[in-house]
């Protein structure tokens, strides 16, 4: 788990990381998250999109395992950052890139997207609707349309 959750409130036995300082938003959990880790790859999805399937991640995994720095949902012109698979090798390419106050991972995304596969609107419709899929709740209206569709 990754971010800056207080002591107190990390759940027992789970390993938590700090975002990585310097960086804002999605790219210092990213980075921090991919820093920390021992395997090749790493499956973030933020925990406020309740409607990813497991179908898409394992989808999203397997197409990972082709050898991609990255893999991650392109819909509507827009790459779905926290809904993909990084490469440990992004961890450090991410932190120097994103380095800033306006940088940001999609930029990091535009900027190797001949190493990252970008899954487009076609392929992603196989596992639903890609507007319901990466809905995510931040407002207590986007928690009642959650329960709509639901």
């Amino acid at each position: 788990m990754v971010g800056r959750l207080p002591p107190d409130l990390r759940p027992p036995n789970v390993r938590c990381v700090d975002d990585c300082p310097g960086l804002r938003g999605p790219a210092a959990g990213i980075a921090a998250g991919l820093q920390a880790i021992s395997s090749p790859r790493a499956l973030v999805l933020a925990c406020d999109m309740p409607f990813v399937t497991e179908a898409l991640l394992r989808h999203l995994l397997t197409r990972a395992a082709e050898g991609w720095l990255a893999v991650a949902p392109r819909s509507a012109g827009r790459w779905e950052p926290l809904c993909a698979v990084y490469s440990t090798e992004c961890g450090a390419l991410v932190e120097r890139e994103c380095a800033g106050e306006h940088a940001a991972v999609r930029g990091f995304l535009e900027n190797h997207c001949d190493e990252i596969l970008a899954l487009g609107e076609q392929e992603l419709a196989r596992f639903g609707e890609p507007s319901q899929l990466f809905a995510n709740l931040n407002t207590p209206e986007d928690v009642k349309r959650a329960a709509r569709l639901a």
